[in-house]
């Protein structure tokens, strides 16, 4: 026996069976208004007309317009409204009232900062089919959540919805944003308006915005396949330079504020930037008078405490000694604890100057300069 084997081919069908989501009508049937139908049917009955010709007369499909006629005269005078034009439609899972419900709902989640993603949405709208005893299809029930299809379908037949990438947002921010507090301002906007009478050029808006020193690469054309595709940058990363702004309500600007994330400032920086833009002062130039202020303060610290251990200290053991005060002379080489002190009369620090010649007290130890190169002195400070 012999036996004909032939060679199958298999065709992948799993293209062809998803939904068509971008269909385009190509005919005009269901464009004509119903109200053409029915003036088409009122001259019909009430001018005896043919149906043929009402067709051609209001410009209609003439068996459209017989169904029409026919399905309406068969229902009730209470019903008639009700008849539509041509076939039913296709089967829907909620109807316009309930896809209405959930559109407002899905913008109301996201004007209280807490929107839904594509996957809550499907999720909420089988929940909401099961709560309303809606019949769902099958490949809901098994994963409980609505199909991609019905996604796709409900974004296309509600325009205002779309998908949007949500701003970061703080609970204070958002919490702060308010109708009371919003009134409140506008109400202190007001009296400051009515008190100060502002012009239109003394009303400035002013708002920051980043700029980055390394822009991203446009699409090139490559080879397909390549895993890995280069542009040359200034650099990968990149520095975020903020740029602040300034506008009044005339529609005048003053020249923007550029700060640069560095310590030194190079003036090929604003290069070719706008006319009159100011940068930032040099941050070691502000480092340097934050040191100088406080070495200042520190100085007049250090004078304060001096003078006050000298009423409290040394001028009450002094008051006990009934002999004079001599002070020894020394040179001006000395210890490193005798340059940190400061001199009794002008309480300035040794280590200003160096090279100057002291005497120190033989009763309090402290020390001073020598105002008198010529005989002894005698310091009688604590008296």
């Amino acid at each position: 026996m012999n036996y004909l084997i032939l060679e199958t081919t298999v065709i992948p069908i799993c293209g062809f069976l998803n939904m068509v989501r971008t269909y385009k009508k190509k005919t005009a049937r269901g464009i004509i208004p119903i109200e053409q139908y029915e003036s088409a049917m009122q001259a019909i009955l009430q001018e005896k007309l043919s149906i043929r010709d009402a067709a051609t007369r209001y410009g209609v499909n003439f068996m459209t317009l017989h169904r029409y006629m026919k399905r309406k005269l068969a229902l009730n005078v209470e019903n008639r409204s009700k008849c539509l034009v041509g076939y039913a439609t296709h089967r829907k899972i909620f109807n316009d009232a309930e896809e209405q419900e959930l559109a407002k709902y899905t913008e109301y989640s996201a004007k209280i900062y807490y929107g839904l993603t594509t996957s809550d949405l499907r999720k909420l709208a089988f929940h909401f089919a099961i709560a309303n005893n809606i019949s769902v299809p099958e490949n809901w029930k098994v994963k409980e959540i609505a199909s991609k299809d019905w996604l796709y379908g409900f974004l296309k037949g509600h325009q205002t919805l779309s998908v949007r990438t949500p701003e970061a947002t703080s609970m204070g921010r958002a919490t702060a944003f308010n109708p009371h507090n919003v009134s409140q301002f506008f109400n202190n906007l007001g009296k400051v308006y009515d008190k100060h009478k502002f012009q239109l050029q003394d009303v400035y808006n002013m708002d920051e915005t980043g700029l980055t020193t390394v822009q991203r690469p446009t699409k090139i054309i490559a080879k397909r396949g390549t895993k890995q595709v280069g542009a040359i940058t200034s650099g990968e990363r990149g520095q975020l330079v903020t740029l602040a702004l300034a506008v009044n309500a005339n529609g005048n600007f003053v020249p923007p504020f550029i700060i640069f994330p560095r310590k030194k400032f190079k003036d090929v920086m604003v290069a070719n930037g706008p006319p009159g833009c100011v940068d930032t002062p040099i941050k070691s130039a502000l480092e340097e008078e934050e040191r100088t202020r406080q070495r200042k303060k520190n100085v007049g610290a250090t004078k304060r405490n001096i003078s006050g251990e000298l009423t409290s200290g040394a001028k009450s053991k002094c008051k006990k000694q009934s002999a004079k005060k001599t002070l020894k002379k020394i040179d001006s080489t000395s210890s490193e604890e005798d340059e940190e002190s400061a001199c009794l009369i002008c309480l300035t620090p040794f280590s200003h100057s160096r090279n100057e010649e002291r005497i120190q007290c033989f009763v309090c130890k402290g020390w001073a300069h020598n105002l008198s190169q010529s005989r002894p002195l005698e310091l009688d400070l604590c008296s």
